[in-house]
Order: C-alpha cells, then sequence, then structure tokens
C-alpha cells in the first residue's frame, strides 16, 4: 500500500503547491494534522485535513479558487485515486464511488485570521488535538500561542449538544440519500465515518478533570486501539464491541465496502454508538436539563 501514500502526498503536494503560487495574497498559514499528519493515515480509506488560514477578512474571497483548484487536481488524478470532499458534519453532498480505485477524502477546513484572537471560535479540546499533530505546510504557525484550557465546560456540553443533534438527522437520511442496495460503498463510508466521529465525541463525556488535564483523549487519538479500551472501561463491554467493530472495518474496508450486509451492519453499529453517547450527553448537568 506504499503506493496509496504516494499518490496521496502527490496530491496534497500538488494542492498546496497551487493555493501557495495562486493564493498566497489572501493566505495566512495552511498546515495539516490528525493522521495524515503524523503517518498513520489508513491505506484503505485516507482521509486528509487540511487547514487554510486567509489574512484577515479575505476568507470570503477564497472559498470559489479554492474550490475551483480541488475540482482541478481531482480531475487530474481522476485515473489514480478518486478524490472526493469531506463535508463533515453534513458528509457528502457528492461522492460518486468509483471502482476499483481508492476513494481520498480531503476535508479543506478555511477560517480567517480575524478571528485568531477568538481561536476561530474552536473549541479548546480540537485545537489541543491540532497542536498535537500539526504540521505547518505554508506560513506562520497561527497555533502554538493560543491560550489553551480544556474544561467540559456548558458551553463544550453545548457544542456537543449541536454535532449529535446533527449526527442524528445525517444518519435519518443516508438511507433514503443513496440507492444503497446497489452502490453499498455509499451507506458503508458515510455509517463508518459517522461512527468514527461519534466515538470522537464520547471520549471528553466521560473523561474525569485529571485525565483530561492528563490530555488523555489526545493520547487516544495518537493510538486508536486506545478507543476500545477506554470505551470498554467508561460505557461497558458492549460500547467497546462496537468501537472494535469500528476499526475492524478500517482494516477490512476495501473488502467489505461493496457488501450491502456489511454495509447495513455498519450503519446499525453507528445508530448504537448514537444511542450509548447521546445517553451519556443526557446524564451531564446540561443534558438533563433537557
Amino acid at each position: 500500500m506504499k503506493a496509496v501514500r504516494e499518490t496521496v502526498d502527490l496530491v496534497i503536494n500538488s494542492l498546496v503547491e497551487r493555493f501557495k503560487n495562486e493564493l498566497k495574497s489572501n493566505i495566512e498559514s495552511i498546515f495539516i494534522a490528525g493522521s495524515y499528519a503524523t503517518g498513520t493515515i489508513s491505506n484503505q480509506c485516507p482521509n486528509v485535513n487540511l487547514y487554510i488560514i486567509s489574512k484577515p477578512n479575505k476568507s470570503n474571497e477564497l472559498f470559489f479558487p479554492l474550490s475551483k483548484i480541488f475540482y482541478e487536481i481531482k480531475n487530474n488524478f481522476k485515473d489514480k485515486i478518486n478524490i472526493v470532499a469531506d463535508l463533515k458534519p453534513y458528509r457528502f453532498a457528492y461522492y460518486k464511488p468509483v471502482k476499483d480505485k481508492i476513494t481520498l477524502t480531503i476535508r479543506l477546513n478555511i477560517f480567517d485570521m480575524r478571528d485568531g484572537d477568538k481561536k476561530f471560535m474552536v473549541p479548546d479540546y480540537v485545537l489541543r488535538g491540532w497542536l498535537n499533530s500539526e504540521k505547518v505546510l505554508y506560513g506562520q504557525d497561527v497555533l502554538k500561542d493560543l491560550p489553551i484550557k480544556v474544561e467540559v465546560s456548558p458551553e463544550i456540553i453545548n457544542q456537543k449538544r449541536f454535532v449529535l443533534l446533527t449526527i442524528m438527522q445525517q444518519l435519518k437520511h443516508i438511507p433514503f440519500t443513496y440507492d444503497w442496495s446497489k452502490e453499498p460503498e455509499l451507506l458503508f463510508h458515510e455509517s463508518y465515518e459517522f461512527s468514527k466521529y461519534l466515538l470522537s465525541e464520547g471520549l471528553l463525556l466521560k473523561m474525569k478533570k485529571s485525565e483530561i488535564e492528563a490530555s488523555l483523549d489526545v493520547k487516544i487519538y495518537e493510538k486508536k486501539e486506545k478507543f476500545v479500551d477506554f470505551y470498554l472501561e467508561k460505557y461497558g463491554p458492549e460500547a467497546a464491541e462496537l468501537a472494535k467493530a469500528v476499526f475492524e472495518a478500517r482494516e477490512h474496508y476495501l473488502e467489505w465496502k461493496d457488501d450491502v450486509a456489511k454495509a447495513k451492519q455498519m450503519y446499525s453499529t453507528a445508530w448504537r454508538i448514537y444511542g450509548i453517547v447521546w445517553k451519556a450527553f443526557l446524564e451531564t448537568n446540561v443534558g438533563a436539563k433537557i
């Protein structure tokens, strides 16, 4: 699977070079974070988080040129890899599976430097995760001096409520969005992605203050197998088995993605994880008032 990583590298390098060369007057910084930055990206279902920070009040001028470059690069590499925009938490507005080709999902996260003093309006626990794996590809490091304090505040719990309700709506729509009996990869992929997302959202809801201060969530992201251990300890055996099923799907993605039964099973897994994490949310002080 070395060829997959090399192709992903070529795609990302091509995007960044064009962003720098054609749009540098409006761009303050470009960086990557997550599994691609740490070298642990999946070779079966690779996903890249690419962050573009505009110069102050210039973000609105970037959406069309960035998207134009994205689709031109997508077309340039169409014979090697299927490139799709990752629209988390809304997932895919348009996703056409390509038989016998790996699908690379790329999330283009665009922020404006004018919001730097507001920490780009991103929760501290998310920023901490970015900082842990961040690699600056162009410009300055806009994260290094941000004051970060991770805690389970009412604001964070409310943010998680919004995310969980958004995921719930997306899960409801998936079977009606795609003809999954003919193209099960669509159902399988989105269910798998939402399952991962939900596992991540469930971390802070069950962490002690000392675990948060020790960056336990970041350590779990570094070694994803720790998700299973965490869910076993905090949520119980059923949740641990569901977490294990998600990471088995990661390892067998190419083998399972076109199997209708596996796709339906993955969809069921996403709903079951949702139920477990939503229950944990309701047990918080904020959730209990709903």
